[in-house]
């Protein structure tokens, strides 16, 4: 009876337990407001110790593949790892004078600001004193000291080169997290580079959240995952690290930061030369070329062509003035408004007609530049927003020509830079999705492929057994 008192006296005076589900905070994340890739899950590739596989090798092996592989060594005695100090690199004033370069104002890549167009004469009295750095077409006078990497010299032509491009600052430079559309190999000259790859497949979708640019915003320096919760998801990262005459192979599309670090001369400069990405290709054997004619400066690439054309264009946008980026490319505001006259065209062909904002809607979706099967049902529904709150601009849910002239009446208005905006990133995000389609019908025939290859093989070893 006594026991039966004091068990109930107890349960009076307790002090009730309260259960609670902890919350998975963000903010207590490994990595939170640390440096990028730097508390996750990091792992290795294969290293080659100083020699370029074959072409057909590259190919079939890394590329095809969707392979990254480290090369070490192959530029260690080039001369611009030997060579290129700053006197070197300004023997040539003339030459210097007349390259340009994209010169961004600090070392920290930001691609939503203004760069500045300068000669590489200009970049390099400044560099030094002023953080900068250049991630932009090779001075032409510089090429003939680079050779092509080995296995993309087989059957090159200037559509199969993309771009060589020069990345150079005082060192201490760090890249946004990006892609691109387009094959690389990058190597590191003078100063070493800490290189973080991020496979494409298993983590396309909350990477990058400025499609248009191909880059994501989080601070490479402080990522807050309270904001980006989302890069949490990531699976693995790949930490490579290029001492000067190292290159990496990157996969098309694979999401990549890099940070550069100095020589002893204050120097970080490394190259990157982009190919065009290509299904299945198997270069044919080939004798191998002498380095001797293999410089940078006998091939032609497609980004060549482009930089010429803004050059001439300089007459009309002015030496040295700020033009706006996208995607390590300069676009003027013209062709910035280029999206906005696509859509304007469907309105001048129907002039006769009403075109309501739902049937603009579906004119829309069968646009060539998202005619894909696959993606017809699946257009955003975000677009039919866009029309109604942007396009439509006097709400009378029907568009005309009038609508678009109040629009460009608008130019300069935080609604119409909106609206631009708005544009861009839709139509990146549709490009995403449709090159994601064709690479995934792509690797089923591969597969396929494959598999009869290997049926094919079995075949051939059942008639022998007969």
């Amino acid at each position: 009876m006594v026991v039966m008192l004091v068990k109930k006296l107890l349960a009076c005076i307790a002090i009730p337990f309260v259960f609670t589900i902890p919350v998975d905070d963000p903010s207590n994340w490994p990595g939170h407001l640390e440096p990028f890739g730097s508390k996750q899950n990091v792992v290795q590739i294969q290293d080659i110790e100083y020699a370029w596989p074959s072409a057909a090798e590259f190919y079939s092996k890394y590329v095809d593949k969707v392979k990254p592989v480290h090369v070490r060594g192959v530029y260690k005695h080039s001369k611009p790892v030997r060579s290129w100090n700053d006197e070197y690199l300004l023997q040539n004033v003339e030459a210097s004078k007349q390259n340009k370069v994209l010169v961004e104002p600090n070392l920290k890549e930001n691609r939503s600001s203004t760069g500045k167009r300068a000669s590489f004469f200009e970049f390099m009295s400044t560099y030094h004193k002023q953080p900068s750095l250049i991630y932009s077409p090779m001075p032409q006078y510089l090429r003939k000291d680079l050779t092509l990497p080995e296995p993309l010299r087989c059957n090159v032509s200037s559509e199969d080169l993309v771009a060589a491009n020069l990345v150079m600052s005082q060192g201490g430079s760090k890249s946004h997290v990006y892609n691109d559309d387009v094959e690389s190999i990058f190597c590191a000259l003078r100063g070493s580079v800490d290189y973080l790859l991020i496979e494409y497949t298993k983590n396309k979708g909350y990477v990058i959240d400025m499609p248009q640019g191909g880059y994501s915003t989080v601070d490479v320096d402080r990522v807050d995952y309270v904001k980006y919760p989302y890069l949490r998801k990531i699976d693995k990262y790949i930490k490579v690290q290029l001492e000067p005459g190292d290159c990496l192979y990157v996969p098309y599309r694979w999401y990549k930061q890099f940070n550069s670090y100095a020589n002893n001369q204050g120097q970080s400069i490394a190259f990157n030369i982009w190919f065009k990405h290509t299904h299945r290709q198997n270069p044919p054997q080939c004798q191998p070329t002498s380095d001797a004619i293999s410089t940078l400066d006998r091939y032609g690439y497609s980004d060549d062509r482009e930089e010429k054309e803004i050059e001439e264009e300089e007459g009309v946008v002015g030496e040295g003035n700020e033009i706006e980026k996208e995607d390590g490319k300069e676009i003027t505001q013209k062709q910035n408004e280029n999206i906005l006259y696509h859509f304007k065209r469907y309105v001048e062909v129907f002039t006769k007609k009403n075109i309501t904002v739902t049937r603009f809607y579906h004119i829309i979706k069968r646009d060539p530049l998202i005619n894909h099967e696959e993606y017809k049902s699946k257009f955003p529904k975000s677009f039919n927003i866009l029309i109604e709150e942007l396009l439509d601009a006097d709400r009378d849910h029907i568009l005309t020509l009038h609508d678009f002239q109040m629009i460009e009446k608008d130019k300069g208005s935080p609604r119409y830079l909106k609206m631009i905006q708005y544009l861009e990133y839709q139509t990146a995000r549709i490009e995403d999705y449709i090159e994601d389609l064709d690479e995934s019908q792509h690797h089923e025939t591969i597969h396929e492929f494959d598999r009869r290859k290997m049926e094919e093989f079995k075949s051939a070893r059942a008639f022998d057994e007969l």
